[in-house]
């Protein structure tokens, strides 16, 4: 039986280990993402991709309304992924 890890201390974990975890967990299969939840989290996809991560709100927004096919005003799993495909282009 391996031991369980040790705890880390508070604050120890740097803001791209808690960006990279924050996109693995919101895009999990089965979520449904809100506006909120992908307006921080197209930032750090692009961030993740080697992007300029400063987008507006509005920017965020539109690409939202766009990849939401089926109206229900959150993103699916298919949905987020033809919008981080679309992220990525050049």
């Amino acid at each position: 039986m391996e031991p369980e890890p040790e705890p880390e201390p508070t604050g120890a974990k740097n803001t791209a280990e808690k960006q990279k975890e924050h996109v693995a967990a919101a895009s999990k299969k089965g979520k449904q993402l809100q506006r909120w939840q992908i307006r921080k989290m197209v930032p750090i996809q692009l961030e993740l991709d080697g992007k300029d991560p400063n987008v507006t709100v509005e920017w965020i927004d539109a690409m939202f309304d766009q990849f939401d096919e089926d109206g229900s005003n959150t993103i699916d799993d298919a949905e987020w992924d033809n919008l981080v495909e679309v992220l990525r282009r050049p």
